[in-house]
């Protein structure tokens, strides 16, 4: 069965390209990089019966990570809003912080979505995939 790409799927191939791109010349390294332009380092690992995803996620909480499958795509994300007071007798200063990752990786072979299974620990996420899979997409559970 042929699978059909959607344009949608097409556009954010070429955004992550370009990210990458952008990342191994390292343009500009003193402009702060948001959104879709600051992408997530993932290894794609083939443990026999699954297909394990692991991406390193520095400075979120398991509660800021979404992840989400359908039998050919894993689509990671997190985002954090921080807040910063600092007040004295003359000066008043506040911060708003806004940090988001997201990254849809193309699987190498089809899974099944409803068997995975994910963990977070210390800024690391793991997702194990097992192969052979369905149509539809899925939310996934971090534990």
């Amino acid at each position: 069965m042929a699978r059909r790409i959607r344009p949608v799927d097409r556009l954010e191939s070429i955004v992550e390209r370009l990210d990458r791109a952008l990342d191994e010349r390292d343009v500009d390294a003193d402009i702060p990089r948001t959104g879709v332009l600051n992408a997530v380092d993932v290894d794609i690992l083939d443990d026999g019966d699954d297909v394990v995803v692991v991406a390193d996620l520095p400075g979120f909480n398991r509660d800021d990570v979404s992840v989400e499958a359908d039998s050919h795509r894993l689509r990671l994300s997190a985002e954090v809003e921080e807040e910063e007071e600092e007040a004295d007798d003359e000066y008043y200063r506040r911060e708003r912080k806004r940090r988001s990752l997201s990254r849809t990786v193309t699987l190498p072979v089809e899974v099944d979505p409803s068997g995975a299974d994910a963990s977070y620990e210390d800024g690391v996420l793991s997702v194990s995939l097992p192969k052979e899979g369905i149509e539809g997409g899925e939310e996934i559970e971090i534990s």
